[in-house]
């Protein structure tokens, strides 16, 4: 009885080893069309954020501050790059909301925007064609005018 269970799992795990690879090859053979979109997969992972990404910002002589991201998806529609005041990112700290162009990695904003000593969040949602959200890349950033 004993050797029936092992031989059981055993066959259970072939079977679905041999289930998996045929959908894979089942896939290759359909028309594109055909296969359900992979978005919702790809699109959660959020835009690499490159600047700024440090704990303080030196206003100082500048008119401008950018922000500048990477990111690696085609099928883009836009970003929705939100700033907010502080830390929390509440809809009552949300200072500033715009969306970016698909192919955009930078956006500036006027310095005088931003108070000397304050804190910072800023946030970038990558929205696919499809509509899919990304997860939300986001970081913080005091501003200082040395």
């Amino acid at each position: 009885m004993r050797e029936h269970y092992r031989c059981g799992y055993r066959c259970a795990a072939v079977t679905a080893a041999s289930l998996i690879m045929s959908l894979a090859v089942s896939a290759f053979a359909l028309d594109s069309d055909a296969i359900p979109s992979l978005d919702f997969i790809y699109a959660r992972r959020g835009p690499q954020l490159l600047s700024p990404v440090t704990h303080t910002i030196d206003l100082n002589g500048k008119d401008f501050l950018e922000f500048r991201w990477l990111d690696d998806m085609a099928r883009t529609d836009r970003f929705v790059l939100k700033i907010y005041r502080g830390y929390n990112m509440y809809a009552k700290n949300l200072v500033y909301r715009q969306d970016v162009a698909p192919h955009a990695t930078t956006f500036r904003m006027r310095s005088v925007f931003f108070e000397t000593g304050q804190v910072y969040t800023w946030s970038l949602v990558r929205v696919s064609i499809g509509g899919e959200k990304s997860d939300r890349s986001f970081s913080s950033f005091k501003v200082i005018k040395k």
